[in-house]
């Protein structure tokens, strides 16, 4: 389990990561960044003691020693180049694998308490900023104080040349600033835009059952057509704008070649300069410029990398990583809530009002009630898959909070109402995707009533059963789910809805299950329509719109409460309010 951040603050975590990361290799590619720079002096000044020095002497040998200088120098900044190209690749791939598990984790802890798929919002930020520590955008952060090295050179070769490389300097600086300005409002619309019409595709492809159906392909890719023509719409507004502050410097940089050239002309013709400075100062100002203007091109990278670095906070900062805990025993299976009540973010409905109750370890609860009761709402916060917005639920004594999620999780089972198989074979569901012996997989098959199903499909506990279980019938998905909440004899068990999807034999072996773990110590809850899945039951708990309408022994609830007779032929019959 990860520390808290030493600071104590979330937004000092992300900071950290990349303190750690980054910074520790940033002094190397600066230095060979500066090498890098100084090496790009080597052709002007070539150039320079040619003109100045070999064609007025006819110096041959000093011309071969020279030619052989510049090529070393320029075979010493191209392995330079290379070194540092490689030390970011390596620098991103770091602070990929350091970041995106944590960002993982907060994830997934998001999507649960908000009850949201963020998890596009999630992975895509750490993808960009990774991808921008491995571009030449990047490099030329690092590239950038060889503009005032060449003013440093023009300065000594005559203060003429650096007044006029200063101009040029300071109009591309200026398009730079009026290239942020004019993009930096069309550029975040556009990623927010993109980033909803990623999440309306990959909800649509979830539901694409659902969507053929009902005859909805039409007005589904209609709307999501909407939103990503509005994001490219923005996005062409933010290059046209961005476009034309390009170009302009791109301009100031190429009449700066001539300006430098006519005033290096007029200053050897007034003999202040020698043809070779002359011609040094042509090779420099493109040189001098040629960061400023490339970083002005790069524009669009450097907003999407502090975007996304804005994106990744906020995440990390919305699930701050757990302090180390003291590690409770394990538990026995004992519950209560305490005054809970849940109201789900950004609205102001009670969802749940009021909820105290107390279970003793070894007992089993069944939950009924109208549709939109809260049942499954209450089950998700008895559990800590979302927080009580005020309450306590207590495991043991013990307030969920202060127990380890991983360490607890061993012992509890749950199937929910909308039962989800991860892509991984029959057995590394079972095991939960963790490493454990094969026989805690096969016992928890045969408990479950499984066992003979598994070992009729093609590669039995081996068989893959694809992305979400696609491979598997719905009632083969609730049995195998059922296999995995009773994996490592869990002493809380928690069933949503559990026989949905199944069929007779199936309800049967859910119904022994259920009593055979209850028989063996654990607390069991059921949310349930049908009254055949009561038996098991201690007690019943009664909800009506959110709040608890009777909660008392099973057979005190029931006799109240009278059976539908379901016509003969239809489905199992269902428990009505009396």
């Amino acid at each position: 389990m990860s520390k808290a951040n030493a600071a104590g603050m979330p937004g000092d975590e992300l900071k950290k990561i990349f303190r750690s990361e980054v910074q520790s290799l940033l002094g190397a590619v600066a230095l060979v960044s500066t090498l890098i720079n100084f090496l790009h002096f080597a052709l002007p000044l070539y150039m320079l003691s040619v003109f100045d020095r070999v064609v007025p002497t006819k110096g041959v040998e000093t011309f071969i020693a020279l030619t052989l200088m510049v090529a070393v120098a320029f075979a010493v900044q191209s392995i330079l180049m290379w070194l540092r190209s490689r030390i970011f690749v390596r620098l991103a791939t770091r602070f990929d694998i350091r970041l995106s598990e944590r960002v993982f984790r907060s994830v997934l802890l998001i999507s649960c308490r908000e009850r949201a798929d963020i998890g596009g919002a999630g992975h895509q930020p750490v993808g960009k900023l990774r991808d921008f520590l491995t571009t030449d955008a990047i490099f030329v952060v690092f590239d950038i104080p060889m503009a005032l090295l060449v003013l440093v050179f023009f300065w000594f070769i005559h203060p003429i040349l650096a007044l006029v490389y200063i101009a040029g300097m300071a109009l591309v600086l200026f398009f730079g600033v009026m290239n942020e300005v004019s993009t930096a409002e069309p550029l975040k619309k556009s990623m927010q835009l993109a980033s909803r019409a990623a999440s309306q595709a990959n909800m649509a492809v979830t539901n694409s059952s659902v969507i053929e159906a009902m005859g909805m392909r039409n007005a589904i890719v209609r709307r999501w057509a909407n939103t990503n023509n509005e994001s490219l719409i923005h996005s062409a507004l933010a290059s046209d704008r961005g476009g034309l502050w390009t170009n302009l410097s791109l301009i100031v940089k190429n009449g700066m070649a001539v300006g430098m050239l006519a005033a290096g002309v007029i200053l050897m013709l007034s003999n202040s300069v020698a043809m070779g400075a002359a011609f040094a100062a042509l090779l420099l100002v493109g040189r001098g410029l040629g960061p400023i203007a490339q970083a002005i091109g790069s524009w669009r990278q450097y907003v999407a990398a502090r975007e996304a670095y804005s994106q990744i906070q906020e995440i990390l900062n919305g699930a701050p990583a757990e302090e180390e805990r003291v590690e409770l025993p394990a538990p026995s299976g004992a519950l209560s809530m305490e005054g809970v009540f849940y109201v789900p973010p950004g609205t102001t409905r009670q969802v749940l009002r009021a909820i105290s109750f107390q279970l003793p370890a070894g007992t089993g609860l069944g939950v009924i009630g109208h549709s939109a009761a809260g049942k499954s709402t209450l089950v998700q916060v008895l559990l800590g898959v979302i927080p009580p917005s005020a309450g306590k639920v207590r495991l043991d004594g013990a307030d969920l909070t202060q127990w380890d999620k991983e360490r607890v999780g061993r012992y509890i089972g749950y199937v929910p109402q909308d039962v989800q198989l991860f892509d991984g074979t029959v057995a590394e569901n079972i095991a939960r995707f963790q490493d454990g012996p094969h026989e805690m997989i096969i016992e928890a098959a045969k408990l479950a009533g499984v066992h003979d199903m598994i070992l009729r499909l093609p590669n039995g506990y081996e068989t893959p059963i694809g992305s979400r279980g696609a491979l598997l019938s719905a009632g083969q998905r609730q049995r195998i789910a059922l296999a995995r909440a009773l994996y490592g004899n869990p002493r809380l068990v928690v069933l949503d809805e559990p026989n949905s999807n199944l069929d007779a034999e199936g309800e049967k072996a859910l119904l022994e299950a259920i009593q055979a773990v209850k028989a063996g110590g654990a607390t069991v809850i059921m949310v349930t329509h049908r009254p055949s899945t009561l038996a098991f039951a201690d007690k019943i708990l009664v909800m009506r719109d959110g709040m608890i309408e009777k909660f008392a022994d099973r057979d005190a609830i029931l006799k109240d409460f009278t059976v539908v007779r379901a016509p003969q032929g239809k489905p199992p019959a269902e428990v009505a309010h009396g």
